[in-house]
């Protein structure tokens, strides 16, 4: 069914604030959170022509403040769940509403749509003859992927139709503090990745500076940015979606309810600490590096003036506490989770990868790869090892 957008010499205000309480009032709307204050707060900027932003639902909306906007994501996570939301409503109790409230990814201004009504004439036969002759063919295209489906092999999962996905890049924790005369230097420490381990930093002997306190914003290195850009492209060559989400940013509902590829340096794990190589029989994760549990021997890179060398994981697993999936690239330099990824998203590369070192199309494993060259696209990959795991 076609969907115009509306104009206000069709359809009156008023008419679209009756839809509104009605969607405001709706069971799948009112069990989630702020999701009725922010359509009605939205709705309202929608007649005033005002535009919405982060910050601006924020403070007026939610009482905060701009620091506190900036830091806690909390508008970002609202606005992630009330589309979610209203594509449910319009799934099920609201499948005939002739008005839909819409609100695009990565915007927070709302567009309010309308259903066209079709008219039938003698001059659209043409078009449906069109449409349905479009219809045969899909259906025979269906059916030949239903017979004969593409394999993604570890994508798979990540590809069907109604999965719902997140590109995760692990951020680097940052601190503020003061040095002699100057204010505010931002630094971070390896070792320091969680508020826990923030802390216990402030009470010990070792404070680099005096009154350390957190900040408000992370980094991540290249890998983020690259590993992210070419996971987009990998999606959308395949019909599918990935938001993206630093780590520190998850919240209990984005880990409950999505496939997950995360992109980042072993040092950067919080939240996904649990799940990186939990069932591995080979290999072990201490925080900072990986290493063989049988000697208890760290993987680590190497470096010279001419070269340098990095071995990065790639994890393939099942979340545990909802069977959905993981794939993990991780090191603690950019050339080797850059390299993986760049290889993983190469269907040629990913076909001959599966079909020979794993015995089957959807197997759970851990390949351990070493990654040698100077610049990003100047880089061998070898594999040097799969361990593959049990379900």
């Amino acid at each position: 069914m076609k969907i115009n957008k509306v104009e206000e010499n069709i359809i009156q205000k008023d008419e679209v604030f009756i839809v509104l309480e009605k969607l405001c009032n709706s069971k799948i709307i009112l069990n989630k959170g702020h999701n009725a204050a922010i359509l009605r707060f939205l709705t309202t900027c929608y007649f005033e022509k005002r535009n919405v932003k982060e910050t601006v639902i924020a403070i007026e909306l939610l009482g905060q403040t701009v620091d506190e906007a900036l830091k806690d994501g909390k508008v970002r996570r609202q606005m992630y769940a009330l589309r979610k939301k209203l594509n449910e409503y319009y799934s099920n109790e609201g499948a005939n509403d002739k008005i839909i409230f819409h609100i695009k990814k990565g915007q927070y201004n709302l567009s309010i749509e309308k259903k066209q009504n079709t008219v039938t004439s003698s001059k659209t036969k043409k078009i449906y003859l069109i449409v349905l002759l479009a219809i045969l063919c899909l259906g025979i295209f269906g059916l030949w992927n239903w017979l004969f489906p593409a394999n993604n092999y570890c994508w798979s999962s990540f590809f069907k139709k109604d999965a719902s996905n997140i590109c995760c890049v692990g951020d680097h924790y940052i601190m503020l503090g003061n040095v002699k005369d100057t204010n505010n230097i931002a630094f971070y420490s390896s070792k320091i990745n969680t508020d826990k381990d923030f802390e216990a930093y402030r009470k010990s002997s070792k404070a680099y500076t005096t009154d350390t306190k957190k900040a408000y914003f992370s980094f991540s290195t290249k890998m983020g940015a690259v590993g992210s850009a070419n996971i987009a492209r990998w999606f959308t060559l395949n019909n599918a979606e990935a938001e993206v989400y630093l780590e520190s940013e998850l919240s209990p509902d984005i880990l409950k309810n999505n496939n997950f590829v995360f992109i980042g340096s072993y040092k950067t794990m919080d939240k996904m600490r649990g799940v990186f190589l939990n069932n591995s029989q080979k290999y072990g994760y201490d925080g900072q590096h990986i290493y063989y549990k049988s000697d208890g021997k760290r993987i680590n890179e190497s470096y010279n003036q001419l070269n340098k060398s990095d071995y990065v994981m790639v994890s393939y697993n099942k979340l545990s506490y909802n069977g959905n999936k993981i794939i993990f690239f991780t090191s603690n330099n950019d050339i080797g989770v850059m390299a993986t990824v760049k290889r993983f998203t190469d269907s040629d590369w990913l076909k001959s990868f599966c079909e020979e070192e794993l015995p089957n199309s959807d197997v759970y494993f851990n390949a351990l790869f070493l990654i040698k060259g100077i610049n990003r696209t100047d880089l061998s990959c070898e594999l040097i090892e799969v361990e593959i795991l049990d379900e």
